[in-house]
């Protein structure tokens, strides 16, 4: 398991490194993972970057090549799909995104001399509208150090319970916990306007909340169940799966 912090990117369209978000990736052992990418200035009605949750893959045993999915959760193509839906009741013909399209991102991984990973491919450029060339660093965070004011770099070897739920009916998403963070995405396809719920909260004596976006009253913040249990929030009920 593993909390990430993107500390720049650089695509090839304008190679200046830069830093527009608060992006943090939690992953679990089994490598499923939740990323969300909040503006740090937050524009219109939906105030992120990108918000998605999938699996990586190992295509290199040393981790120098990763391949990334996320058809599990897209924000992107859950935009798309409701202006579709929009417009198909308004009474126009409409052709629906698939998630069968969402492209999968190869990651090039290169850990530099200060621990830091520097990581680069080719994905979707949100500002540009198209796939591009990029150049991101990562560094990996301590989850038991780590706060929402300060960032303490992991060590080689940290240890730290996780938790993994992904609904089982009522929507579609997932919610992650690492040590003392957690965050989750979730899509109500009942909500056209606001279809994405996002979450991300730290353990300090209570859960808090560092972001919320949308309705966050069914991410099971705080639950602790085994695997293989199931936890309901209204109406949506999520199961444990790591």
């Amino acid at each position: 398991m593993s909390i990430s912090a993107r500390l720049s990117i650089a695509w090839e369209s304008s190679s200046k490194p830069e830093e527009n978000t608060s992006t943090m990736v939690l992953s679990t052992p089994s490598e499923r993972f939740v990323d969300v990418r909040p503006l740090l200035t937050p524009c219109g009605d939906f105030p992120f970057e990108w918000a998605f949750a999938g699996s990586a893959r190992l295509l290199a045993p040393d981790g120098s090549q990763i391949e990334f999915s996320h058809d599990f959760f897209d924000s992107d193509y859950i935009r798309r799909w409701c202006e579709c839906r929009k417009r198909e009741l308004a009474g126009q013909t409409v052709q629906y995104p698939l998630k069968s399209d969402i492209p999968k991102d190869i990651g090039h991984f290169e850990t530099l001399q200060d621990g830091t990973r520097r990581e680069t491919g080719t994905m979707y450029n949100p500002g540009s509208g198209t796939e591009e060339q990029y150049e991101e660093r990562w560094v990996s965070l301590d989850p038991w150090k780590t706060t929402p004011q300060h960032k303490v770099q992991a060590g080689s070897t940290v240890a730290a319970e996780s938790r993994l739920f992904d609904v089982k009916s009522g929507g579609e998403g997932r919610f992650v916990r690492v040590g003392n963070w957690a965050q989750g995405v979730f899509w109500n396809k009942d909500n056209l306007d606001t279809p994405i719920s996002v979450v991300r909260v730290f353990f300090d004596g209570r859960w808090n909340p560092v972001l919320q976006h949308g309705d966050c009253s069914m991410f099971p913040v705080g639950e602790n169940p085994a695997v293989g249990a199931t936890v309901s929030k209204g109406t949506v009920t999520w199961e444990v799966l790591e």
